[in-house]
Parts: C-alpha cells; structure tokens; sequence
C-alpha cells in the first residue's frame, strides 16, 4: 500500500521543530534527541542539520535502521564544546552522514565523535568537514562502510577505527586527515 504524502514526510525531522535554535550558544542535545526519537519511533528517516551553528554536546543516541543525518553544505555548523564523551552513538545499519560541519574541542581526551556500532552494516558517510575531537569514527562491527570527499582536522588520536570483528567492504575516497598528537 501506498504511503500517503504527509506520512512519507513525517519521517524527516528538523531539530527546531522540536525547540531547538541554531544560535550556537547553548546545549541543544535535548532537542535533537526528541527528533531522533521521532525517528525512530517512525521505523528510520531523515534528521536534518539546519544551516547556521547548533550547539550539540551530545550524546546523540539512535537504535534503529535507516538514519540518514544531512546537513545543507558547510553551512550546517554542529558543534560540542565539551570535551569528553561522544557526539553520535548509533546502533543499526543503512546509517548516512553528509553534508555539515562538525567541530569539537582539540583538547578533548576521550570523545568519539561517530561512535557507529552497527550490526548488518552499509554506512555512508560523505561530504563532511570534522574539525577537532579525539577520535573522529569508530565502527565496532558492519558489512559495508563508504566514506568520501570528507576532511578530518586537527583530531589528537585515531581517525578511523574499525572494530576487531570489522571485516566488512570497506570503501574510502577523497579523505583528507590531519592529526594534532598522538595517532594509535
């Protein structure tokens, strides 16, 4: 059966429909997991960046299938200020990352800023620019990773970690990574 118009739309949510702001000044983490909540109640969808700078401390936590999280270009600034815990943890598969900007501290000592623990795989992630944080993307277990045109700076530990148990097709191109410290 065919969904209707307003419920193929219902699964693309945008923070500030849940009270979030893009001023950059305070901790929207509450917002953005209402709408990820709403996400993943719906069985997957969208999670838009909006343009502008949103304060994200996190953690962002998501436990489901098919999370796209899209930003409108460089523009869409997210950024945690804290320097310890991770931005992102998400456990399930046909997971996409694109488009924004995320910036963390450089001094931070023990953050992930993607923490992926996916199950069954197919991660995409494409068109970022990672600013800061101690290790930028760490995938416990998966099939299918794809990472593209993306740059990473001034991270003071790992880039990309893949989990012992990885083993999955790995696929990435155009990825610029500059280190401040220490890479493992």
């Amino acid at each position: 059966t065919a969904r209707s118009l307003s419920a193929r739309f219902a699964v693309v949510k945008d923070p500030r429909d849940f009270g979030a702001t893009v001023t950059g000044s305070s901790d929207q983490t509450t917002y953005w997991n209402l709408a990820l909540a709403a996400i993943q109640a719906a069985g997957g969808g969208v999670l838009i960046v909006p343009p502008g700078t949103s304060r994200v401390d996190g953690p962002l936590t998501y436990t489901g299938d098919r999370l796209s999280i899209i930003g409108s270009g460089y523009s869409s600034v997210v950024s945690k200020t804290g320097t310890t815990g991770d931005w992102l943890n998400v456990t399930g598969n046909k997971i996409t990352i694109e488009n924004f900007t995320l910036e963390a501290p450089t001094n931070s000592s023990a953050d992930i800023l993607l923490n992926l623990a996916t199950t069954a795989g197919n991660v995409t992630i494409s068109q970022m620019l990672v600013n800061g944080g101690y290790d930028v993307l760490t995938l416990d277990v998966g099939a299918q990773l794809f990472l593209g045109d993306s740059t990473f700076n001034n991270f003071t530990h790992d880039g990309i970690t893949l989990g012992a148990s990885w083993g999955g097709l790995t696929s990435i191109h155009d990825v610029e990574m500059n280190v401040v410290g220490t890479v493992n």
